[in-house]
């Protein structure tokens, strides 16, 4: 890994592979009562979904008006960057996530069309003064800002001495690398991406040369398979 961060550089950033990072993360928004931010990290590591989409999803699109979860059929947005359309499955971290977001900040979430700020999973209700408008009140986005939780990320992960660069991206690598460790097929994780080959999708989230080697060195043995054969022909 590179350094966490560094002043005036561009740097690379990285899927979180370490579940005690995962777990430090977590539990420095909870400490700290910042529940959406700690809802944004469980959604985003459970759905790959981009940030700038994710600011964006509204209570519409997880709950049905009885208030159970969406299937994945009755899901398909449409990703900003590829304008093509993706369904999103919601698991049990997801579920049980979500639950405990309505609880802890009390929210009552608005299943309505509107802009208004109940109706984004992660709404903003801050108002700001002056500017270009000579001191009027001036609304802002209904939802957080993608560079806004990105700078909660990282201020976070500095915090509690996460080693490497952190950031909303790092979260969808993440969800990504997951997968991959949890047996997925590359090409299924390459097709959910929208990646244009399975190698894009390997660097993409962050395959290590000491995890290849891990990986070949595991190998079932077909020496023994081998071995098994001649006895029997003999």
């Amino acid at each position: 890994y590179s350094p966490n961060f560094k002043q005036g550089e561009s740097t690379e950033v990285y899927a979180i592979k370490r579940m005690e990072d995962m777990l430090k993360l977590q539990n420095y928004f909870l400490r700290n009562k910042m529940y959406r931010d700690w809802y944004y990290v469980i959604v985003a590591v459970n759905t790959g979904l981009r940030a700038g989409d994710l600011v964006k999803l509204r209570w519409s699109e997880v709950l049905n008006n009885d208030g159970s979860f969406k299937t994945p059929q009755q899901v398909n947005i449409v990703e900003q960057k590829t304008k093509k359309f993706r369904h999103l499955f919601f698991n049990n971290d997801f579920r049980k996530a979500t639950l405990d977001y309505i609880r802890l900040s009390g929210i009552t979430p608005n299943l309505d069309a509107g802009e208004e700020p109940d109706r984004y999973l992660f709404g903003k209700t801050k108002w700001r003064k002056g500017g270009r408008d000579h001191g009027k009140c001036i609304k802002l986005k209904p939802h957080i800002e993608r560079d806004t939780i990105g700078k909660q990320l990282k201020h976070a992960a500095i915090a509690v001495g996460i080693p490497y660069n952190v950031n909303t991206h790092s979260l969808r690598k993440t969800f990504g690398y997951r997968l991959y460790k949890n047996g997925a097929p590359i090409e299924a994780i390459q097709r959910i991406f929208n990646h244009s080959s399975p190698a894009v999708t390997l660097r993409y989230i962050g395959l290590t040369l000491d995890e290849e080697e891990k990986y070949i060195a595991d190998l079932d043995s077909v020496l023994a398979l081998m071995d098994r054969g001649e006895k029997e022909d003999e």
